[in-house]
Protein backbone atom coordinates (compact mmCIF):
# COMPACT_ATOMS: atom_id res chain seq x y z
CA UNK A 1 0.00 0.00 0.00
CA UNK A 2 2.92 2.38 0.56
CA UNK A 3 3.85 2.26 -3.13
CA UNK A 4 0.44 3.21 -4.50
CA UNK A 5 0.07 6.79 -3.11
CA UNK A 6 3.40 7.85 -4.56
CA UNK A 7 2.02 7.36 -8.08
CA UNK A 8 -0.96 9.62 -7.47
CA UNK A 9 0.66 12.77 -6.07
CA UNK A 10 3.20 15.28 -7.32
CA UNK A 11 6.70 15.16 -5.90
CA UNK A 12 6.11 18.28 -3.80
CA UNK A 13 3.22 16.58 -2.01
CA UNK A 14 4.57 13.03 -1.84
CA UNK A 15 7.14 13.37 0.90
CA UNK A 16 5.00 15.54 3.15
CA UNK A 17 1.77 13.56 2.77
CA UNK A 18 3.26 10.10 3.00
CA UNK A 19 5.52 11.00 5.92
CA UNK A 20 2.64 12.58 7.78
CA UNK A 21 0.33 9.60 7.24
CA UNK A 22 2.87 6.97 8.25
CA UNK A 23 4.30 8.90 11.21
CA UNK A 24 1.00 10.25 12.56
CA UNK A 25 -0.13 6.65 13.03
CA UNK A 26 2.78 6.09 15.41
CA UNK A 27 1.55 8.95 17.55
CA UNK A 28 -1.91 7.37 17.77
CA UNK A 29 -0.69 3.78 18.23
CA UNK A 30 -0.60 3.95 22.02
CA UNK A 31 -4.41 4.02 22.10
CA UNK A 32 -4.94 0.66 20.41
CA UNK A 33 -3.82 -1.77 23.14
CA UNK A 34 -6.36 -0.10 25.42
CA UNK A 35 -9.00 -0.15 22.68
CA UNK A 36 -8.32 -3.83 21.96
CA UNK A 37 -9.10 -4.84 25.53
CA UNK A 38 -12.25 -2.74 25.51
CA UNK A 39 -13.43 -4.25 22.19
CA UNK A 40 -12.77 -7.81 23.35
CA UNK A 41 -14.84 -7.16 26.43
CA UNK A 42 -17.71 -5.42 24.62
CA UNK A 43 -17.91 -7.76 21.58
CA UNK A 44 -18.09 -10.92 23.64
CA UNK A 45 -14.63 -12.43 23.44
CA UNK A 46 -11.54 -12.79 21.32
CA UNK A 47 -13.25 -14.94 18.66
CA UNK A 48 -15.99 -12.42 17.87
CA UNK A 49 -13.54 -9.53 17.88
CA UNK A 50 -11.14 -11.36 15.56
CA UNK A 51 -13.96 -12.19 13.15
CA UNK A 52 -15.18 -8.61 12.98
CA UNK A 53 -11.73 -7.03 12.68
CA UNK A 54 -10.50 -9.72 10.27
CA UNK A 55 -13.29 -8.81 7.85
CA UNK A 56 -11.42 -5.57 7.17
CA UNK A 57 -8.89 -7.60 5.18
CA UNK A 58 -11.68 -8.61 2.82
CA UNK A 59 -12.45 -4.93 2.30
CA UNK A 60 -8.75 -4.36 1.60
CA UNK A 61 -8.88 -7.00 -1.14
CA UNK A 62 -11.94 -5.45 -2.81
CA UNK A 63 -11.25 -1.69 -2.64
CA UNK A 64 -8.15 -1.65 -4.94
CA UNK A 65 -10.28 -2.88 -7.83
CA UNK A 66 -12.12 0.46 -7.75
CA UNK A 67 -9.04 2.72 -7.63
CA UNK A 68 -7.75 4.35 -10.83
CA UNK A 69 -5.21 2.42 -12.91
CA UNK A 70 -1.79 4.07 -13.15
CA UNK A 71 -0.02 1.55 -15.36
CA UNK A 72 1.43 3.24 -18.43
CA UNK A 73 0.87 6.75 -17.04
CA UNK A 74 3.74 9.07 -16.22
CA UNK A 75 4.27 10.07 -12.63
CA UNK A 76 3.08 13.61 -11.84
CA UNK A 77 5.91 16.14 -11.64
Amino acid sequence: MAIYPSELFTSSVRSTAISFVFNATRLLAWIFPIAAGTMIQSLGGIQNTALILGSEYVVGLIVPWFLPETKGHRLPE
